[in-house]
């Protein structure tokens, strides 16, 4: 299987699926004033998240704080005359070697160019320890990662672990800082929702499988996991209803770091296939299914070259075959149905009262005849 690179997205990047979820957070900053000499340090300050749920689905926000800790070249008023006066995209290539390529494939040379920026890349929270050869021209960056994301039909307590960071100097004076954030699930809550028996829910192993992954023009330094999304689900049945064929489209996604520096080092490649899967059942389909839910029970992945990867995976399929309706009580229903009644009633248009033409005058005489037949005089007119 091809997996062709994917764009790496601004302010964040979101992988997921329903066994896990990931969420790449970059920003670029620019320190005035200043020249990066190298990056000595990172660490994450504060890492604060707000969650909403409702029937549907979750909604998670929050922000990530990271304090980066660079060394600078400060320029003097003398200096300032002897600085390159090209821009800093053209002064970038000044700091680019060619590397020789270790392996030659017949004709074909790849020349790989390599960053003569620094960058540094930690685990988790933990911190970079300073060093303590030079104090002068040290500046402090403080940058904040805002996020959001939303789990659709999905309950319990999630939290967003900070997993690796990535900080590197990307131009004279720009520095980029990348997050990589794990939203992990309750596994206390998840248990308590296993236990509870589905009405209509049917698991149905499927066989374990194998798949190569070939990412194209890949630097593969490190594998951090692997995604599986499904959609557009279609099944049938042959013609004896003992077989259930399910057809849906599957995107693999694999997230890694790449060896190539110089920039984003967080990446993903995605590939889409359209895959069908053979069920078998004890007694005939009568009836279709509702809905399905796949789940990775088994996965795993090796790193085999810089780029490709194997992926072995054993997936189990809940297959939703009944709804369980919940009738109401014949008094509710009726109370249901006055309540109706009641909010049509007050929301209903007000329409202004028409008056009929001489009403005011009919009003007057409406009780007297006589001053009626006063007031009114009747004119003839014969025709000779």
């Amino acid at each position: 299987m091809e997996l062709r690179p994917d764009y790496a997205g601004y302010p964040w990047q979101e992988i997921g699926s329903s066994a896990e979820r990931w969420l790449i957070l970059r920003q670029k900053r620019t320190l005035p004033f200043i020249g990066i000499e190298k990056v000595i340090c990172v660490e994450v300050s504060d890492n604060k998240w707000n969650i909403f749920c409702d029937d549907e689905g979750c909604l998670l926000n929050g922000t990530v704080r990271v304090v980066a800790v660079c060394q600078g070249i400060a320029f003097s008023e003398k200096g300032a005359e002897n600085c390159w006066p090209e821009d800093e995209s053209i002064c970038k290539e000044y700091f680019m070697r060619v590397k020789e390529p270790s392996v030659q494939k017949g004709d074909e040379q790849d020349e790989e160019c390599e960053s003569g920026f620094s960058s540094l890349i930690t685990e988790g929270n933990g911190i970079v320890p300073q060093e303590t050869e030079e104090t002068a021209n040290r500046q402090v960056l403080e940058v904040e990662l805002p996020w959001r994301t939303w789990l659709e039909g999905e309950e319990g307590e999630f939290k967003p672990i900070v997993s690796k960071i990535h900080v590197s100097q990307v131009g004279l004076s720009t520095v980029l800082v990348e997050v990589l954030l794990k939203l992990e699930e309750n596994r206390e809550d998840k248990d308590k929702e296993q236990e509870k028996a589905c009405t209509g829910c049917v698991s149905l192993p499927l066989p374990p499988e194998e798949l190569m992954l070939v990412v194209k023009e890949g630097d593969i330094q490190e594998i951090i996991g692997v995604t599986e999304n499904r959609a557009f689900s279609a099944c049938y049945t042959d013609e004896w209803a003992k077989e259930l064929f399910l057809q849906n489209t599957r995107k693999t996604r694999l997230l890694f770091i790449s060896s190539r520096k110089g920039g984003e080092r967080f990446l993903t490649a995605s590939c889409n296939v359209d895959s069908e899967d053979k069920l078998s059942w004890k007694q005939p389909v009568t009836l279709l299914p509702l809905s399905y839910h796949y789940e990775n029970k088994a996965g795993n992945f090796v790193r085999l070259s810089s780029s490709k990867a194997l992926c072995r995976n054993h997936f189990i399929c809940t297959v939703t075959t009944e709804y369980e309706q919940k009738k109401k009580k014949p008094s509710e229903e009726s109370e249901a149905g006055k309540l109706t009644m009641q909010t049509e009633k007050e929301f209903a248009p007000v329409l202004p009262v028409r008056k009929k033409p001489g009403e005011r005058f009919l009003k007057k005489c409406k009780n007297d005849k006589n001053n009626m037949k006063k007031e009114f005089t009747v004119v003839k007119i014969k025709k000779e």
